[in-house]
C-alpha cells in the first residue's frame, strides 16, 4: 500500500480487512492469482526452449533393439492368442491381474496329502482336491501392470503434449491452462522414470528362459508347447 505521503509499505490481511474491507481480500485473492500465473508462464516458456532435448530422450527411450517400443509391441504378441496357445495368455493375464510373479501348477492332490488336508481342517473334504505347486517365479511381471503401459507413458502421455505445447502460444494461455501445463510439468520426470523402469521390467520379462516355464505352467499339450517354443525363439536366452 501506499500512504498520502508517498512512502510505501505492506499490509497484512487483518489490518487490510479493518481499513478496506471486503475489498482488500478480493484484491489480495487476485494479486496471489496473478503472481501464480506469472510463475506458471514463465516456468513454461523456460521448458519450453527444452522441448528438443526431452524429445530426444523420450526417442533413445524408445528406440533400439530393446527399447520401449520393442517391449510394447513383443508384449502385445506375447498376449495375441494367435500367437500363443491360450491357456499360457489366460495364464500370464491372470498373474498379471493378481500382481503375483510366482509360477504355480495345478494338480490333483494325493491320498497322503488329502488326508494331511484333513487333518489340518479337522474335517472331511469332498470331491477332488488340488495344490498349487510351485515352479518357479517370472521376473519381470510389473511390465503387464496398467500402470506401466509404455505406450501411455511415452505416446499419449509425453509426446503427444509436447507436440501440442510446441504450437502453443504460451503468453495467450488462461490462469486454468497454465494451471494444467504446470501440473502435467511437475509429473514430467517421474514418468520418464517410470518409462525407464518399465523398459529393464521388460527387458527382464521378455527372455526365453523365464517364459518357458508358463508352459508347464498352463498345462498344455505337446502341439501347443511345440507351438509357443518356436514363437520364444525370437527372444534373448536370457
Amino acid at each position: 500500500m501506499a500512504t498520502k505521503e508517498g512512502r510505501e509499505t505492506n499490509i497484512g490481511k487483518d489490518c487490510g480487512k479493518t481499513y478496506f474491507g471486503v475489498d482488500f481480500q478480493t484484491l489480495s485473492n487476485k494479486f496471489d492469482r496473478d503472481i501464480t500465473e506469472k510463475e506458471n508462464r514463465e516456468k513454461l516458456w523456460a521448458f519450453f526452449f527444452r522441448i528438443e532435448d526431452v524429445v530426444a530422450e523420450v526417442s533413445g527411450l524408445r528406440s533400439g533393439a530393446n527399447g520401449a517400443d520393442w517391449v510394447y509391441k513383443q508384449c502385445v504378441s506375447l498376449l495375441d492368442i494367435r500367437n500363443v496357445p491360450s491357456k499360457i495368455v489366460r495364464k500370464v493375464l491372470a498373474m498379471a491381474k493378481a500382481q503375483d510373479p510366482r509360477i504355480t501348477r495345478e494338480r490333483e492332490a494325493t491320498k497322503d496329502e488329502i488326508a494331511r488336508m484333513e487333518q489340518m481342517q479337522g474335517r472331511t473334504l469332498r470331491g477332488p482336491q488340488f495344490i498349487s505347486e510351485p515352479l518357479g517365479e517370472l521376473r519381470g511381471l510389473e511390465i503387464l501392470y496398467a500402470e506401466n503401459n509404455l505406450r501411455s507413458m511415452l505416446i499419449e502421455d509425453v509426446s503427444e503434449r509436447l507436440k501440442e505445447l510446441n504450437e502453443t502460444n504460451i503468453d495467450s494461455l488462461t490462469y486454468e491452462q497454465l494451471s494444467k501445463w504446470s501440473r502435467w510439468l511437475g509429473s514430467l520426470d517421474a514418468t520418464l522414470e517410470r518409462a525407464a523402469s518399465a523398459i529393464r521390467s521388460g527387458r527382464r520379462f521378455l527372455t526365453q528362459e523365464n517364459l518357458l516355464p508358463l508352459a508347464d505352467a498352463a498345462d498344455v499339450n505337446t502341439e501347443d508347447n511345440e507351438r509357443y517354443i518356436k514363437f520364444l525363439r525370437q527372444y534373448p536366452k536370457q
